[in-house]
């Protein structure tokens, strides 16, 4: 459960009664409500060739905006290196754009 996992226990027992009767259950369907209200298809690819990172870079171009993720080796921004980056092309007009 999302409470119990990000540590917030005394939250629990502050939660509004259920049918279940308990608010760990309320927890729990709305957990799982949020996991599944905005479902989006997802496709994951690997850019690991010359031709991958031509097809990106063209299907970047003519999207409407682009989102842009990096992990780092540490949660230290001082001494973390870049270990990967996600980025994702938008197939909507954002509702905040620059």
């Amino acid at each position: 459960m999302l409470f119990r996992d990000l540590g917030f226990h005394s939250l629990l027992a502050k939660l509004p009664q259920t049918e279940a009767g308990s608010p760990a259950a309320a927890a729990a369907a709305e957990e799982k409500s949020a996991r599944t209200a905005g479902r989006v298809e997802t496709k994951y690819r690997t850019i690991n060739s010359p031709e991958a990172l031509a097809e990106l870079s063209k299907s970047l171009q003519s999207a409407l905006s682009v989102a842009i993720s990096t992990e780092g080796s540490s949660l230290s921004p001082l001494s973390a290196r870049i270990v990967g980056i996600s980025i994702s092309p938008a197939k909507v007009r954002p509702i905040i754009s620059r």
